[in-house]
């Protein structure tokens, strides 16, 4: 949700994640998540990645704040 309590869809003009390359976008998402990534994950397909969050996964992680700022919004720059 953004200040103004929309949610991040392409009606309101969310950036689309690449398909080609979901990785930046699954990792920037799980960032936001409260994990703490290990420094090689990036070296990792996208199935080792999401199985890794998986295991990896608490609850008690997540951030006090759930306002997410879109990497090309005014906001992020």
């Amino acid at each position: 949700m953004d200040e103004n309590g929309n949610k991040l869809s392409k009606q309101n003009h969310a950036t689309a994640i690449d398909i080609n390359n979901p990785k930046p976008t699954l990792l920037m998402a799980m960032t936001f998540l409260g994990f703490q990534l290990p420094h090689d994950i990036e070296a990792k397909t996208v199935s080792e990645i999401i199985a890794w969050g998986s295991q990896n996964w608490r609850i008690v992680q997540l951030p006090d704040s759930t306002k997410i700022t879109a990497k090309f919004s005014n906001e992020a720059v």
